[in-house]
């Protein structure tokens, strides 16, 4: 969902974009996930300033932007602030800081202990998605918090109506687990982390705007994309392919609603869980205030 958010609201992915003033604006997406099951709401508020009147296709584009989210789910809640530059028009650089809370309901967050770990580490048992669904149905789950601090580099480009974007996360988790407990299952992510993790997220995506264009009141885009995830901790690694929709009707033009579909085949998911299957996601998105 992130590619997407990029995607449908980021200007700076057209490189004859005019260099406009300070603005604001805000965003609000729900998510639907299937394989696993997810629900999530994000929303996000930013303020960006222009950094260059040099008219060069390299510079009045940059900006400086400043802003927070907010994104809730059923299990958690994510607060966060961010910071992003474009010191030239295909390179995007965002710091970003986000306090992790697991409220303790419908059996997350889950968490294990070492004994757990290595009773299951050969098949990674403990964790399999059997484990996690018996688990929820049986547990309260833990009230955790901590932090996810993040760096990414991001280059993107536009070729007529072709996109291309590569990124590239690296991501510091730290949260305070029960005693004794080395292990807990990120519901988000769905992945096992450890109590300070280190997770590094590499993504790639090529579009092509069949209809309209992405600034405007009207799009049809389509694409296809790649990303692999690794853990630090048990060295867990997955990666995934998907095929992508993405449409802005018209409806609602001062708002910009855009709707998308996204399958992402897992290519080699770890411990094999589901290698093989289909992960699907379904969203909404609602954009306020002038475009930056």
């Amino acid at each position: 969902l992130t590619v997407l958010l990029a995607l449908t609201v980021c200007p700076s992915l057209s490189l004859a974009a005019e260099r406009r003033a300070a603005s604001s604006y805000a965003t609000t997406q729900l998510g639907l996930r299937g394989n696993p099951t997810g629900l999530r709401l994000s929303n996000t508020a930013a303020w960006r300033q222009p950094l260059s009147g040099d008219e060069g296709v390299l510079w009045k584009t940059t900006y400086l932007e400043l802003g927070g989210g907010l994104m809730i789910t059923p299990l958690s809640l994510f607060p966060s602030v961010h910071v992003e530059l474009v010191p030239i028009a295909p390179l995007v650089v965002r710091l970003q800081s986000t306090q992790v809370t697991y409220l303790g309901v419908l059996g997350h967050a889950l968490t294990f202990t070492q004994d757990q770990i290595d009773a299951g580490r050969s098949q990674g048992e403990y964790w399999s998605p059997e484990a996690v669904e018996q688990m929820t149905g049986t547990k309260p789950g833990e009230w955790l918090t901590g932090w996810d601090h993040s760096l990414s580099g991001t280059l993107q480009l536009k070729y007529g109506a072709f996109i291309a974007k590569a990124s590239m996360e690296y991501h510091w988790i730290d949260l305070e687990l029960p005693t004794g407990d080395v292990r807990w299952y990120d519901s988000t992510l769905n992945l096992i982390m450890g109590a300070g993790e280190r997770l590094r997220i590499a993504k790639g995506l090529v579009g092509y705007v069949a209809s309209g264009a992405l600034n405007s009141e009207r799009f049809i885009l389509l694409g296809t994309s790649y990303e692999d995830q690794r853990t630090q901790a048990d060295d867990l690694s997955r990666q995934m392919l998907g095929l992508m929709t993405v449409w802005r009707p018209g409806w609602m033009p001062k708002q910009q609603l855009t709707m998308g579909v996204v399958g992402q085949y897992y290519i080699d998911d770890a411990a094999d869980h589901r290698t093989g299957q289909v992960m699907t996601i379904a969203f909404t998105q609602l954009r306020f205030g002038t475009n930056p």
